[in-house]
């Protein structure tokens, strides 16, 4: 399994605990970097940014900051995540059974989710045909209303890269237990996120 390729294989319990522990680090580790883009961004513009456990606060904001400024500050997150995703997958090219590369194909981009959110409300309103009443703050959202592009569809070309990215990282990994393979990095994640966001963060951010 060190050429790269899928092969079948068996899955037992042993990988499932491998992918787990994998993933306890690397989820919270994947927020912790994520904001630290905002943040040492923000920092290089000006803003009195200070980060949270969670997120990043005192940034430029749309309104009351030059639109450049809001931009850079709002995509820099993504692109760190974007950046771990390029990292996971030459991990899991390198070698298909790589534990580390697959629990970071799968939990880094975990954050993109609350793009599908904003889609399924903007398509619940045009399916009621009304228009998309809302105010999110997130992102890919505010990144593109400060550089004057259609928020749903930049939102929506993500959604796809990332339903695409999943796909090649779980069949690139095996045949063998997908299911049982993506179960166990999500509970993995899960527990290190509420770590992080519970006790380690609020301890190392006090």
């Amino acid at each position: 399994m060190t050429d790269g390729r899928a092969a079948t294989r068996r899955l037992d319990w042993r990988e499932c605990f491998r992918l787990a522990c994998w993933a306890v680090p690397l989820a919270p580790a994947g927020i912790v970097l994520h904001e630290l883009g905002h943040f040492l961004v923000g920092l290089s513009l000006g803003f009195p940014v200070r980060l949270n456990v969670g997120s990043v606060s005192g940034g430029p904001v749309i309104g009351s900051a030059p639109d450049q400024a809001v931009a850079l500050q709002a995509s820099s997150g993504p692109l760190v995540t974007v950046v771990l995703m390029v990292i996971a997958a030459w991990g899991l090219a390198r070698s298909a059974a790589s534990g580390w590369a697959f629990a970071l194909a799968i939990t880094a981009p975990l954050r993109f989710i609350v793009g599908g959110v904003y889609l399924f409300w903007v398509v619940k309103a045009w399916s009621e045909g009304t228009a998309f009443q809302g105010t999110p703050n997130f992102d890919e959202y505010n990144a593109a209303l400060a550089i004057g592009v259609s928020p749903t569809w930049l939102v929506a070309f993500q959604m796809v890269g990332l339903i695409i990215f999943w796909i090649w990282a779980v069949v690139q990994s095996g045949f063998g237990g997908r299911v049982a393979r993506v179960a166990s990095v999500l509970v993995g994640a899960i527990m290190g996120i509420a770590m992080w966001m519970a006790v380690i963060g609020p301890a190392m951010l006090a």
